[in-house]
């Protein structure tokens, strides 16, 4: 579902509801919508993100990939398997090929420095193919970070107007880190809540990269924020990224970001409840859409809006 594209005749959206209204509602009926995920934004993404907040009559289920059998084989014996390996395979073993990935990520953003979708590969890469596979919550948050600084430190720097790259950095500070779409969640949040009270103590953003004057800006336009909370985050670089945003497109996927984080930030202080129902106005206004009208309306029912 995440592959099918908008077209001069059909949008996805309207091909599911047309599909979905010919299925029965009766025992032993059901609807799935199945697929890779390939894109922020889209379709299936927003989808997937009003499943996830409650707001969608589908029930959201994430299969990762180490899980599913076609992708692993059991290994008899693992010291004929050990002994058979020469010094580079089993390098690779130990490193369990992270240190590749990492070089990977090296390789491509120095011989593409300007292109956004790059950028975000190889810190999607790092941030989530690599820590998963890591045996402790501790070493998953390292390879998170490590996307996030890849973003914040080199790719910003390199590409300062590049509306692409807040929308990942949006993306990875709601999702990854404000959401629980990783079992490691709760335990980024709380790593991330003790570098920027490090930072309010100490005076310095800059190891989490945040403005106090944009700050200031952030919350005289959305309501005071928590900045110890990733979702404050998302909010901060999805409205900055606004700013240089010129194309539809970007627009709309960074309109989508500053209307997700502010209703997820009203799951947890419905006091955001509002300013999130004005953001999805807003973006509807811009970007029109039969899914985002239902959002509106179902948000506005559960908040009595």
């Amino acid at each position: 579902v995440a592959f099918w594209k908008d077209s001069p005749m059909h949008r996805p959206d309207d091909v599911v509801r047309s599909v979905c209204g010919s299925v029965a509602l009766k025992p032993e009926t059901v609807i799935v919508l199945e697929s890779t995920a390939d894109g922020v934004g889209d379709y299936f993404h927003s989808e997937w993100l009003r499943a996830k907040m409650g707001y969608s009559d589908k029930v959201p289920v994430f299969v990762p990939w180490y899980e599913i059998s076609n992708y692993s084989h059991p290994v008899d014996d693992p010291q004929a398997l050990w002994q058979a390996m020469d010094e580079y395979e089993r390098r690779l073993w130990d490193e369990g090929r992270y240190g590749e990935l990492a070089q990977l990520a090296s390789w491509l953003t120095f011989l593409e420095p300007h292109t956004a979708e790059v950028w975000s590969y190889a810190s999607w890469n790092l941030a989530y193919n690599v820590s998963v596979t890591m045996p402790t919550e501790a070493d998953r948050w390292r390879w998170v970070k490590a996307g996030l600084r890849l973003l914040l430190d080199d790719g910003l720097r390199l590409n300062p107007s590049d509306p692409g790259l807040y929308s990942s950095i949006a993306n990875m500070f709601s999702m990854k880190l404000g959401a629980n779409t990783d079992d490691a969640a709760e335990y980024y949040r709380k790593q991330w809540k003790e570098m920027v009270k490090s930072a309010q103590a100490s005076g310095d953003w800059s190891e989490v990269k945040l403005d106090p004057v944009k700050m200031r800006a952030i919350d005289a336009e959305y309501g005071a924020q928590d900045w110890t909370h990733p979702l404050a985050s998302s909010l901060y670089w999805a409205h900055w990224g606004l700013q240089c945003a010129r194309t539809p497109m970007a627009r709309s996927e960074l309109l989508q970001a500053v209307y997700q984080a502010l209703m997820m930030e009203a799951n947890l202080d419905s006091r955001h409840a509002p300013r999130a129902l004005k953001a999805m106005q807003d973006a509807m206004r811009e970007s029109p859409s039969h899914m985002l009208s239902d959002l509106i309306k179902g948000f506005s029912e559960r908040y009595g809006l």
